[in-house]
C-alpha cells in the first residue's frame, strides 16, 4: 500500500503540474516541480520529461519520453497518452499522433482530448490527424450504443 500511496501522489502532483504549465503558468509549474524529488513506481518518465521541458531542455525530455516509450509494453495506456501529449508539447507531432494512434487502435481513446488539448491541438495540422479523430469518434459512438443496450443508464440511476 505505501508504493500506492507514493504513484497516487505521483500523479496528482504530475496533473497538477501539467495544468499549471497547460494553462499558461509554466513558471508557477517549475517551481512545484522543482520542490518534489522523482519518485519511484511508473511516473518518473512522465515527471522528468515534464521537469526538464519546463527547464528549456527538450532535447532531454524527448529523450526521456522515447527511452519511456520503447520500454512500453508494461505501460498503462493512460501513461502512454501522456507520453504523448509531452511529445507534442516538445514539438514532435508526427511522433505522437503516431503513438495516439497506436494508443486508439489498442482500445484506448478520448475525442475532447484530441480536439480541446493545447498541447495536442498542433496535431490537427497533421494529415492524418481526421482519420485519428475519425477513428476515435466511432469508438465513443460504438461504447456509448453499447452502454445503452446493455441498459447502462438504469444501473447509474
Amino acid at each position: 500500500m505505501p508504493q500506492d500511496n507514493a504513484n497516487r501522489a505521483s500523479v496528482s502532483s504530475y496533473l497538477l503540474d501539467t495544468t499549471l504549465a497547460a494553462s499558461g503558468r509554466e513558471a508557477q509549474a517549475a517551481d512545484l516541480l522543482g520542490r518534489r524529488s522523482c519518485p519511484g513506481g511508473q511516473f518518473p518518465a512522465m515527471i522528468e520529461s515534464l521537469r526538464f521541458f519546463l527547464q528549456g531542455d527538450h532535447a532531454r525530455s524527448l529523450e526521456i519520453v522515447r527511452q519511456a516509450l520503447a520500454a512500453r509494453p508494461g505501460w498503462d495506456p493512460e501513461i502512454t497518452f501522456y507520453l504523448a501529449r509531452q511529445l507534442a508539447r516538445d514539438g514532435a507531432h508526427a511522433e505522437a499522433l503516431r503513438t495516439i494512434r497506436d494508443l486508439v487502435a489498442e482500445g484506448f481513446f478520448c475525442s475532447s482530448a484530441l480536439r480541446c488539448d493545447p498541447w495536442l491541438g498542433p496535431l490537427s495540422r497533421l494529415p492524418d490527424f481526421k482519420d485519428v479523430l475519425d477513428v476515435v469518434l466511432r469508438r465513443e459512438a460504438e461504447a456509448r450504443a453499447a452502454f445503452e443496450a446493455a441498459g447502462g443508464h438504469g444501473v447509474l440511476t
